[in-house]
């Protein structure tokens, strides 16, 4: 006789089950790229921090700032709300490389959080793009508009599109559509 068992760790080496080897690099993808997330977050939260500071030592070389360089209170409303999303997945990592069911269940929390705040950080960063696009081309002798490159801001955003939305797709698929096939969720062990 068979039993469903939803916990990772209960495996039986003695009874010639070997436990499936994907919770180990999913596990370890999830941790990377929280740690990784966590870190770049915190820097981010940290250099708002000390922004308008940092804003003025810049002010002295290039002339008055544009009115939206700084970062808008919902940007950081969002910065500080979305780090719970990467410390989600850190964990989630460290459950599934554990071989802990709660890895699927965190996984599956952190996706949609996740993939919501990665959007709205992306409205945000566009809307506040285009304001500093439309400032430099009213300013265009300003040491500001002589000085930007809009192209790297969209690149970062682009990249941020691709890690709030590809890792949690993929965690979607992976333990909520394909949570059936006992390699991913629910293992069959022996009684």
């Amino acid at each position: 006789m068979v039993e469903h068992n939803s916990e990772l760790t209960d495996f039986d080496p003695d009874h010639g089950i070997a436990p499936p080897k994907w919770p180990k690099p999913v596990g370890i993808v999830s941790i990377a790229l929280g740690g990784f997330l966590v870190t770049c977050g915190g820097c981010g939260l940290v250099m708002t921090a000390f922004s308008s500071s940092m804003l003025k030592s810049a002010a002295e070389q290039l002339g008055p700032p544009p009115p939206d360089m700084m970062p808008s209170s919902a940007q950081t409303l969002v910065g500080i709300v979305s780090m719970v999303s990467p410390i989600l997945l850190l964990i989630a990592g460290i459950m599934t490389v554990s071989r802990r069911a709660s890895g699927r269940i965190l996984h599956l929390v952190y996706a949609p959080l996740s993939v919501v705040f990665g959007l709205i950080a992306i409205v945000l960063g566009v809307q506040q793009q285009t304001r500093l696009a439309q400032w430099f081309s009213e300013n265009p002798s300003s040491g500001w508009a002589k000085n930007s490159n809009p192209a790297v801001a969209y690149i970062v955003m682009g990249l941020m599109t691709i890690i709030s939305v590809g890792w949690p797709v993929f965690c979607v698929i992976w333990f909520g559509l394909l949570k059936k096939r006992p390699e991913v969720g629910r293992f069959e062990v022996p009684v």
